[in-house]
């Protein structure tokens, strides 16, 4: 067994024992039936990084490029998207206690 200690359950979990729940999950690919599948949008496979482009124009005609800094402060805006999503398949492969000695 491994442990890991997962940020975003206290965040799923709304139930008041959330801060003694622990959850017991197959390893991943470890079987016939998964628990848990992770999926992504179809042609949106890899994480978009976008610039901010509000650099203005040079005089002569031309973009400022991005990498340049803003117009107003002179400062640089990076964005990072990754569409992801999970679902769970087969629940009865899991195991949860809600740390209250009860299933």
């Amino acid at each position: 067994m491994t442990v890991i200690v997962n940020p975003w359950l206290p965040v799923i979990d709304k139930s008041a024992n959330v801060n003694t729940t622990w959850y017991l999950v197959p390893y991943a690919g470890g079987g016939l039936r998964p628990s848990i599948v992770f999926s992504k949008i179809r042609g949106r496979e890899t994480p978009e990084l976008r610039i901010e482009s509000q650099t203005g124009n040079y005089l002569g005609g031309g973009e400022v490029p991005g990498r340049e800094g803003s117009y107003l402060n002179d400062d640089i805006s990076f964005r990072v998207r990754h569409f992801v999503g999970a679902a769970g398949i087969s629940p009865e492969t899991v195991a949860v206690s809600r740390g209250n000695a009860a299933a």
